[in-house]
């Protein structure tokens, strides 16, 4: 917390007159994340239409560039975290629903599907987690270009064996 409170410019007990722990303070964070996460994505049981050739990649960033410290947080630190080990189920298995009904048409055997959906959400989001720590934010543009070419060859693989 006396960290937060430095890179804040306030003294800690500023930071704790507004969250009261620590896990106060990440649930404020995450939900921040998830909150533009749900915004910009319907991760209701039924998707939107997904058009060939387009890439949720972009709009992940876009959430990670408001929210990088957050974005990390989630992805890689949540399910290490017993208090929220839960939320990151949740959360994991929302994205993994929403990537398992885009691949379906295409992966008609559960289990390959449901292992390939995993894959690319694991993919997609420690990239841009890597991204955000040796990237350059004038290069993103780049960056998309090549992931989501590299995930449409994955998948391309995937569904048309040699």
């Amino acid at each position: 917390m006396e960290d937060i409170a430095r890179a804040a410019g306030v003294t800690r007990l500023i930071v704790y007159r507004i969250f009261e722990s620590k896990d106060a303070l990440y649930l404020a964070v995450l939900t921040a994340v998830l909150d533009d996460l749900s915004a910009s994505f319907d991760l209701s049981p039924s998707p939107r239409p997904h058009e060939p050739g387009s890439s949720v990649a972009p709009t992940l960033l876009g959430v990670a560039r408001r929210h990088p410290d957050g974005f990390r947080l989630l992805w890689r630190h949540t399910s290490n975290q017993a208090e929220f080990a839960e939320l990151y189920s949740l959360f994991k298995a929302a994205a993994t629903d929403y990537a398992a009904t885009l691949l379906a048409p295409e992966l008609p055997d559960s289990t390959m599907m449901r292992w390939a959906a995993e894959s690319l959400v694991s993919t997609i989001y420690e990239s841009i987690c890597l991204w955000l720590d040796n990237g350059d934010p004038r290069r993103d543009d780049e960056f998309l270009r090549l992931l989501g070419d590299g995930l449409r060859a994955t998948v391309i693989a995937w569904i048309r064996p040699t």
